[in-house]
């Protein structure tokens, strides 16, 4: 069977308190309640005893390390949520930015294809005006192309006429 080892408890046992100041550290067969913890510990789950290991003193300075270390790694997580905090608010910031900057170009795209759509109406009436007006421009045409050949004729027969006189 391996050997159980066991771990310093701060004495909390009337008993334990008589050679020790408050808050000391008791181990081992020193205090009879840790004594008792033990010796009731010894029968494993199969039911073998286990043989009782000593254990050597504990610095009484432990405790104050260990303060000073948890009140170092709180600081470090403390420090460390503060930057995570930090970081989350100029992303959500950057985040925000963008999205504005979406809903303008949104907009202002928006209010170009308007204007846009309006100019392009125009220019379909427009259009449609001068094809009404060309309806009525082709029979003025037609008519105009007309007196310009007949003008032509009457031309041709006056320099005939003219030429067969000399």
């Amino acid at each position: 069977m391996s050997e159980q080892t066991i771990e310093p408890r701060l004495s909390a046992h009337p008993s334990c308190a008589d050679d020790h100041s408050p808050g000391s550290i008791s181990v081992g067969s020193e205090c009879p309640a840790v004594h008792d913890t033990v010796a009731a510990s010894r029968s494993s789950s199969f039911g073998s005893p286990r043989r009782l290991v000593e254990v050597p003193p504990v610095d009484p300075h432990v405790l104050d390390d260990l303060e000073r270390d948890t009140r170092l790694l709180a600081d470090s997580v403390a420090h460390m949520l503060g930057s995570i905090t930090i970081s989350m608010h100029n992303m959500s910031a950057i985040t925000v930015c963008s999205l504005q900057t979406c809903r303008d170009a949104v907009d202002k795209t928006c209010d170009t294809l308007d204007a846009s759509v309006e100019v392009m109406n125009a220019l379909l009436i427009k259009c449609e005006e001068l094809g009404r007006l060309s309806l009525v421009i082709n029979p003025v045409a037609k008519q105009i192309k007309d007196i310009r050949r007949m003008l032509d004729l009457f031309e041709q027969q006056l320099l005939h006429g003219a030429a067969k006189s000399n």
